[in-house]
């Protein structure tokens, strides 16, 4: 007999049939017994035997508590995390505060999706993400090279040991070539300093030696501490004597990585996803018409990620057994101003500086600015192409 009863009859129906089933003593009795409620309620006989020891209970299944945060909240979550750039949960919730008061300056938020979103957890924040089918995209960057002057470079595992001091930096360069790396095109030279994660991003038009030179002065001259080692892979913008030359000159070590071996420069590497490819993507910039336009576009990249970005560091990295699994352990997240500020080494007069200029910006407007900034460098190319095809269509005539 196949009966449908409600919870509570279920209840107390298993709580009377346990007294009985626990009383009978007799091994073949209890046999019988719990044949007789398989039949009456048309369970499984192990079912059954799990409801009399209470293993199961019937109910509504559901543990932990009560839902806490509202619709309204996760949405305000999910256009927050949009806003940032698909930012990691654990970098958003060590700067919530913040946030909340520079979102509330750009849109209305009621009081109480703000108090939900701020007492937000990490692990809430990425259940909310799951629960949407949203996370952030990961890419991997591919790029080397080499020439006749590696042996005047020093070849070395930058990552072998983990920073202690301030001043190691290490660069790199992408490439905006889009779907072609043929013909000219503009270059993004990435410096990230493996202490305090400081980055600084440049343009550079076909990544000659002497540009890259000039961009790497310009990049030690904008950061806000000394600079003692430059890491670069073995590309030919850095295997050169113009870049060789300047790290001479002032007196800065110059190492660079193994041939195709990505690991040994890998904090440059992980920033060139995170930072450039996230903000540049993948199309094709080359019209050297725009080196102005990129320049501030960079700066003010820079900037967003250097004041309002929070990071992990890692503080050990410990081989698990034999198998070679690392056990790896971070620091709290914090800025890369932050971090130039605790470790007492930076000039004064450039972090004051930046920090003047974090107290005057608001993170929402200077991500709207960015964007309205990357509209317009893609509309200025379409019009350099467009003016050039029609001046090729149709020549100036020369009187002779």
């Amino acid at each position: 007999m196949n009966a449908v009863y409600s919870k509570n009859f279920m209840k107390t129906y298993i709580e009377l049939k346990r007294k009985i089933y626990f009383k009978e003593l007799n091994k073949q009795a209890k046999t019988k017994f719990i044949s007789s409620i398989c039949e009456e309620i048309g369970a499984n006989r192990k079912y059954v035997i799990k409801l009399l020891n209470g293993s199961i209970k019937r109910g509504n299944g559901k543990k932990g508590r009560t839902k806490k945060y509202t619709e309204a909240a996760e949405k305000l979550f999910i256009d927050l995390w949009k806003r940032l750039n698909n930012k990691c949960p654990e970098y958003i919730h060590s700067d919530i505060e913040n946030i909340l008061k520079d979102l509330s300056q750009v849109r209305h938020i009621e009081p109480e999706e703000y108090e939900l979103v701020e007492k937000m957890s990490i692990s809430t924040m990425n259940r909310i993400l799951r629960k949407y089918g949203l996370k952030s995209p990961r890419r991997r960057n591919k790029r080397s090279g080499s020439n006749n002057i590696f042996k005047e470079v020093p070849c070395k595992n930058a990552e072998l040991e983990l920073p202690s001091v301030i001043g190691e930096v290490q660069i790199d360069t992408v490439q905006m070539c889009g779907d072609s790396s043929t013909g000219s095109s503009w270059w993004i030279h990435n410096a990230v300093e493996r202490l305090t994660q400081w980055d600084v991003c440049m343009p550079v038009w076909n990544r000659n030696g002497y540009d890259t030179k000039e961009v790497i002065s310009k990049t030690v001259n904008q950061m806000p501490f000394e600079v003692y080692e430059i890491h670069s892979d073995s590309g030919c913008e850095f295997m050169n004597h113009y870049v060789l030359d300047y790290m001479n000159e002032q007196d800065i070590l110059f190492t660079r990585s193994r041939i195709a071996k990505k690991n040994d420069n890998a904090r440059v590497e992980q920033k060139n996803s995170s930072l450039v490819r996230c903000f540049f993507g993948y199309q094709r910039l080359d019209q050297e018409e725009l080196k102005d336009l990129l320049w501030k576009y960079c700066y003010m990249i820079s900037l967003y990620n250097n004041l309002f970005c929070p990071c992990k560091r890692l503080i050990s990295r410990e081989q698990k057994n034999e198998l070679r699994k690392t056990k790896k352990k971070y620091d709290t997240p914090k800025t890369p101003l932050e971090r130039v500020k605790e470790t007492g080494e930076g000039f004064p007069k450039r972090i004051k500086h930046y920090e003047t200029l974090k107290s005057k910006l608001n993170r929402f407007h200077l991500l709207e600015q960015i964007k309205l900034l990357k509209k317009r460098i893609y509309k200025e190319q379409e019009r350099i192409r467009k003016g050039k095809i029609i001046s090729q269509q149709n020549p100036k005539k020369i009187e002779n």
